[in-house]
């Protein structure tokens, strides 16, 4: 379903208790964070594999749920959803027909599992399904309890056409104590960061999902993922640097248009001032300003 926390001690489960260096689930909000552009490549080439008129099955998961926000805007398909993620995506989708799982929802990780769920799917038949998984090996898909791994083998085989979707970091991982056997036919889709020698043990067709923008998302200009660049944002320590690092001395910038001095007609020292003061008799003026003792004061621009 998605990266969890690795822990050393013993963990319930059904039937017993397994020790060792395995993961608990964390929750699907922060497993969204991690590794964002390569989850987004994977999902493009998901959502490319999606056909007018095809019934689709999105497995819970944060991966699994990518391919949902590139649907929604689609028109003519049918989704059917087994986490909550997928099915907020998709809620609002007036193109997409949304079909939701039943059953008891796990948490953390905000998927339905149950007997209610596998028996359902025993009912429909989608032309593709888009399975996730924490740990992903040549024969099996890695799950945290014996509930999901038992869906998982359900999903399966439900459709005609089964995708494994999975991040580098996946591939071969077995961060938990619980499989789904991959005894039939199905195509992994992984993103392009992945090392060729994990590779090796999958079958053939593995299909590699190069990074692309998402519709509407402009993309960033790559000094602004550098450190160090002038792009923003910068890291913590770059800020740090920048304020630590001595200036150059120098006369002050002035703004663009401003006048000299800096302020509003304020003149600059030893510059002569855009206006002059000059004080003259009353009978002199035909208007004033300013009463100054023993006579009248105006300003006479220059």
């Amino acid at each position: 379903m998605g990266d969890g926390d690795r822990t050393t001690r013993a963990e319930g489960t059904y039937g017993g208790a397994v020790g060792g260096p395995y993961r608990t689930s964390c929750r699907c909000a922060k497993r969204e964070h991690g590794r964002r552009r390569e989850k987004d490549a994977i999902a493009a080439v998901a959502a490319d594999l999606v056909d007018a008129g095809d019934v689709v099955l999105l497995d819970a998961g944060s991966t699994t749920a990518r391919p949902a926000r590139r649907l929604r805007d689609r028109t003519g398909i049918t989704v059917i959803a087994a986490g909550l993620n997928a099915i907020a995506l998709l809620a609002e989708a007036r193109g997409v027909e949304l079909i939701v799982l039943g059953g008891r929802v796990r948490h953390p990780g905000e998927g339905v599992v149950g007997p209610f769920a596998e028996e359902q799917l025993r009912r429909l038949g989608p032309d593709k399904v888009f399975l996730g998984a924490d740990g992903v090996t040549a024969r099996d898909l890695c799950c945290p309890s014996p509930e999901q791994a038992r869906l998982k083998h359900v999903l399966l085989h439900a459709g005609r056409a089964a995708y494994v979707l999975a991040d580098h970091s996946k591939i071969g991982a077995e961060p938990f104590a619980y499989w789904a056997p991959l005894d039939r036919p199905h195509t992994p889709i992984v993103d392009a960061a992945v090392r060729p020698d994990a590779l090796e043990p999958l079958p053939g067709g593995v299909v590699i999902a190069e990074e692309r923008d998402q519709p509407g998302v402009p993309r960033r200009p790559e000094s602004a993922s550098r450190p160090g660049g002038r792009g923003r944002p910068k890291s913590r320590d770059d800020r740090r640097a920048a304020a630590a690092r001595p200036r150059r001395a120098g006369p002050p910038r002035q703004r663009s248009g401003a006048r000299p001095g800096g302020g509003r007609g304020v003149p600059g020292h030893g510059q002569r001032p855009p206006w002059k003061v000059t004080v003259k008799p009353l009978h002199e003026w035909h208007w004033y300003t300013t009463w100054l003792p023993g006579s009248w004061s105006c300003l006479d621009h220059a």
